[in-house]
């Protein structure tokens, strides 16, 4: 934190970040005062009038938490609406966009009362989602008039503290006796090293020569990996999952060939993790890809670009996935100036009859060769693929026609 003007305490978003993070990983326990720090510290990041969480119970909108200037009374912890009357419903539902520029040019929410009687200009709101899919409610910012300096990128903020405290929430209501079974589970899989692994082939489309392999987690119980990390999140052990899995991952690199890589996938939050970095030791980095893979937004690229930066002197590459999938792929892409794009399987899965598609892939073909980047094709199934795949330009790719995950080094 930083003083600011007249001695007051400006809140950084690195500190609303690392309290979204203790309050999801149960090392703080006021949660009342957790949220007023995070909605407090992002109201004054990005510049909003008011910050709240939404909870959505039944068929009404409930002001969980809020933060707002003394004296205003335009929100209240407590308050409680029916959803159709709020903007937050439509936000989960789809029919209103999580970034409105200025409220009086949006046609979706003209017919809200809200609209009309509160000063909103700007507003930005994303879904609290557990890992079940279920929507616990919003999180929401708004300005009293437009703020063009508002951007989609905000949205990542939003997104990430949305997760962390959709991880809190969810936790705070599993039975003690479920939480604690999940931590055993948990525990009893960090303790034997980690979980198990399978390696996918990344090939060369043109000689179909193994260029690298992708570790992927498995458990022994039949849940998916996406399952059991989503499960550690709520117990606070996510971060400590997947050092495991990269842990375990590397410890098979003297068994590869010396021309092949080895991709490990991480989250944003482990890649900056002292741990990570604990398990790197003595690895020789050249041939070790760092797959990120988080979906829910970078906080601070600041502070991921210098850890990446540290593991490129080293001699990492960093890839990123979901290219094509949205704009948060393609926002990693730009930030983080990646030496592999993995794009996506939705993209590939109807690239052979898809001109939209190819369209795509030829246009993220072109950025890779003016950037120096490899564009990795995911999710390839069968030989029409790879024929339209090779003809736009794209040099790599795996999936289940190019070799499905196995035992390390399986399917040169």
């Amino acid at each position: 934190m930083t003083a600011g003007a007249g001695g007051t305490v400006a809140v950084e978003l690195p500190d609303v970040v690392r309290v979204a993070e203790d309050l999801a990983a149960g090392r703080r326990d006021d949660v009342d005062e957790c949220l007023r720090v995070v909605l407090a510290g992002l109201r004054e990041r990005l510049g909003f009038d008011v910050t709240f969480v939404g909870e959505l119970v039944g068929g009404d909108r409930v002001v969980r938490a809020v933060d707002l200037p003394d004296g205003s009374d335009v929100l209240h912890p407590g308050l409680r609406e029916p959803c159709q009357d709020t903007w937050c419903a439509r936000v989960v539902d789809g029919q209103v966009p999580q970034l409105v520029p200025d409220a009086r040019e949006e046609p979706s929410v003209q017919d809200l009362a809200v609209t009309r009687s509160a000063p909103i200009g700007t507003h930005l709101s994303v879904p609290i989602r557990f890992s079940d899919g279920t929507v616990f409610g919003t999180l929401c910012g708004f300005t009293h008039v437009p703020d063009p300096t508002i951007r989609a990128r905000d949205l990542g903020v939003m997104g990430l503290l949305a997760h962390l405290l959709a991880r809190h929430l969810e936790a705070d209501r599993l039975p003690p006796a479920e939480h604690g079974r999940t931590r055993d589970e948990v525990v009893t899989v960090l303790e034997s090293g980690g979980p198990g692994l399978v390696f996918q082939p990344v090939r060369d489309l043109l000689t179909m020569h193994v260029l690298g392999y992708e570790a992927l987690s498995r458990f022994d119980d039949g849940r998916g990996p996406d399952a059991w990390f989503a499960r550690a999140a709520l117990v606070g052990l996510a971060v400590q999952l997947e050092v495991s899995a990269v842990r375990r991952a590397v410890d098979h690199l003297p068994t590869l060939p010396d021309d092949v890589y080895l991709a490990v996938n991480l989250s944003a939050a482990a890649l900056c993790s002292a741990d990570l970095l604990d398990a790197l030791v003595g690895v020789d980095m050249s041939r070790v890809v760092l797959e990120l893979t988080e979906q829910t937004g970078v906080p601070d690229y600041d502070v991921l670009r210098s850890r990446v930066a540290l593991l490129r002197e080293r001699g990492a590459r960093v890839a990123v996935d979901d290219a094509g999938a949205g704009y948060a792929g393609l926002q990693r892409i730009l930030e983080m100036s990646p030496d592999i794009i993995k794009l996506d399987k939705a993209m590939v899965s109807d690239v052979a009859d898809d001109q939209a598609r190819q369209a795509m892939v030829s246009a993220l073909t072109w950025f890779t060769r003016r950037t120096g980047a490899t564009l990795v094709a995911e999710g390839v199934e069968d030989v029409a693929q790879v024929i339209v795949l090779r003809d736009l330009g794209v040099t790599a790719a795996q999936g289940y026609h190019l070799g499905r995950p196995g035992p390390v080094g399986a399917g040169r």
